[in-house]
C-alpha cells in the first residue's frame, strides 16, 4: 500500500473560536504573502537577468540584487523551509542513485545546487506558501459560513 503525501496541509475544526482565529490569521497573513509573491516574480526576473547578462559588472549586480530580493520575498512571503526541506530531499536522491564512494558528494553537491536554484528562483515556493495561507482561509471560512447557517 501507497502512503500518498498531500502538498498542502489540512485544517479540522472543533470550534468556532479556533476557526474564526484561524480566519484572522490567514486573512492578515494573504495580504503579507501577496507582497512576497510580487517581490518573488520581481526578483525571479531579475535573477534570470543577471544570470543571462554578459556584462560581469552588471550580472554581479543583478545577481546580487536578486539574493537580497529573494531573502526579503522569503521573509514577507514565507516558504523557506519548504525550500530547504526539497533541497534536501532532492540531495537524498543523488545519495541513493549513486555508488558508494560517489554517493556523499553527490548528495551534497545536488542539495547545494537545488538549495541555490531555489533561492534564486524563489516565486516557487512562495507561491505554494500563498496556496497553503489561501487554502487555510477558504477552509476556515466554509466552516464559520457553514456553522452560521446551522444557527440560523
Amino acid at each position: 500500500m501507497s502512503k500518498e503525501k498531500n502538498l498542502f496541509n489540512s485544517i479540522t475544526f472543533d470550534n468556532t473560536a479556533y476557526a474564526q482565529q484561524i480566519l484572522n490569521e490567514s486573512e492578515s497573513k494573504l495580504k503579507r504573502v501577496k507582497i512576497g509573491l510580487i517581490i518573488a516574480a520581481i526578483t525571479s526576473v531579475i535573477s534570470i537577468i543577471g544570470y543571462t547578462a554578459t556584462n560581469n559588472n552588471l550580472s554581479t549586480i543583478l545577481m546580487l540584487v536578486s539574493l537580497i530580493g529573494s531573502l526579503v520575498s522569503y521573509i514577507i512571503g514565507g516558504g523557506f523551509m519548504n525550500a530547504l526541506s526539497w533541497g534536501v530531499k532532492i540531495g537524498k536522491i543523488g545519495w541513493i542513485i549513486m555508488p558508494f564512494p560517489v554517493d556523499i558528494v553527490t548528495g551534497l553537491t545536488a542539495s547545494l545546487f537545488a538549495i541555490l536554484v531555489f533561492l534564486f528562483l524563489p516565486v516557487i515556493f512562495v507561491l505554494l506558501s500563498y496556496f497553503q495561507t489561501k487554502k487555510d482561509f477558504d477552509t476556515a471560512f466554509m466552516y464559520l459560513s457553514q456553522y452560521q447557517a446551522a444557527n440560523v
